[in-house]
């Protein structure tokens, strides 16, 4: 979340279209050339979030006044412990929010792991649940930490606990069964082979996948390819020898020298030239002169690689996460630089789970927004 490492506005409700300035400004880029202050004494007239505003303004017609500047600092990025007032006269995005009754289903497609449950909004973690189940609303939202949260009872009454309304779509009875039909008539039309989708790839197993997108354009691009020819395994662990091979079709690294170490027998052919790449050019380390090859990457080994590829950014966002005391300086800087790049994100605000093995789904999300800020 962009509250998690900006400076916030107000108490943060994001109905009110004033608070949302630094989650704009960060959008951008959370860099000192977005600092009104910097940007009109360096003779610029806008900054990138003037912009935004300029054309909710002048495209919809709904004026969103900008906050007082004089809290910002004249040089430089803000802390994101500021908090600036909210404008006295300020306007509200009219959310809709879900009554107590109401049935509402999970959609996490644009995330990378499952809705948290929490004993409390905000609070600690009961759960994670999954995408496409339905579950009943009990209390009346409360807003906390820029979200707001429905608790949710099952559709039995018994009560659960709260959940971000972000990932949460209010749905009746009605839509239940149409979209139960849509389903059915969708896996007719997919059997008679006349499906118009963008799935050229045959692969049967993602298409409701969260990281479909990304898959497909890896696929398109000739990077990575499926486990068979129906199936891409989206949530299988991805070795480190294949991880070196996806990063050698992404990126140039040019023409490399042998290295050796212990278990170099154990490279799989097809993956030779990629790890001797990735090791002469120092993206993934050995380990105690061995490379591991079969093992599954884990999270940080991820980031670390990715953030060998990528300069250096200007500025970092704050890490809160409170599993990495662990990780030694270089790789909790290479997380906080592909963090700030939004390559890779936690499992919540304050997990990251550093040695749990990555799957080819994320793998992918990672690549292809690497491949875009790099090129």
């Amino acid at each position: 979340s962009k509250w998690a490492y900006l400076p916030s506005v107000g108490n943060m409700d994001p109905n009110v279209l004033e608070n949302w300035y630094f989650a704009l400004w960060g959008y951008n880029g959370f860099v000192a050339s977005n600092n009104p202050n910097v940007a009109y004494a360096s003779g610029k007239n806008y900054t990138f979030q003037d912009l935004i505003y300029m054309v909710i303004r002048n495209e919809y017609k709904q004026l969103i006044n900008p906050i007082d500047i004089t809290y910002l600092p004249q040089t430089g990025t803000p802390s994101s412990t500021l908090n600036v007032p909210t404008p006295e006269e300020n306007h509200l995005g009219d959310i809709m929010l879900a009554d107590i009754g109401d049935k509402v289903a999970v959609s996490f497609m644009a995330t990378t792991s499952g809705l948290n449950l929490r004993e409390l909004p905000d609070g600690k973690v009961i759960c994670s649940l999954n995408d496409g189940e339905i579950y009943v609303v009990g209390k009346e939202a409360e807003m906390k930490g820029g979200y707001y949260w429905y608790y949710l009872l099952s559709e039995n009454g018994e009560g659960l606990g709260w959940a971000a309304r972000n990932w949460l779509v209010r749905i009746d009875d009605q839509e239940i069964a149409e979209l139960d039909n849509e389903m059915d008539k969708t896996s007719e039309t997919d059997n008679l082979g006349l499906e118009e989708d963008t799935n050229k790839t045959g692969f049967t197993d993602i298409d409701n996948h969260w990281a479909r997108l990304f898959i497909l354009e890896l696929y398109e691009d000739g990077i990575i390819k499926g486990k068979t020819e129906t199936t891409f395994a989206p949530q299988d662990d991805i070795t480190r020898q294949e991880f070196a091979v996806l990063l050698s079709r992404s990126f140039e690294f040019g023409d490399a020298s042998a290295r050796s170490f212990s278990d170099k027998i154990m490279v799989q052919p097809y993956a030779v030239s990629a790890v001797e790449k990735v090791t002469y050019y120092d993206i993934m380390q050995l380990e105690e002169d061995r490379f591991n090859p079969e093992r599954p990457l884990t999270r940080i080994e991820a980031a670390s690689a990715i953030s060998r590829i990528l300069e250096y950014p200007e500025q970092i966002k704050a890490l809160e996460f409170e599993d990495v005391q662990n990780i030694s300086a270089e790789e909790l800087k290479g997380l906080a630089s592909v963090f700030t790049y939004g390559i890779i994100t936690g499992r919540d605000l304050k997990t990251f789970d550093p040695y749990a093995p990555i799957t080819r789904a994320e793998i992918s999300k990672i690549l292809s927004i690497t491949r875009s800020q790099k090129y």
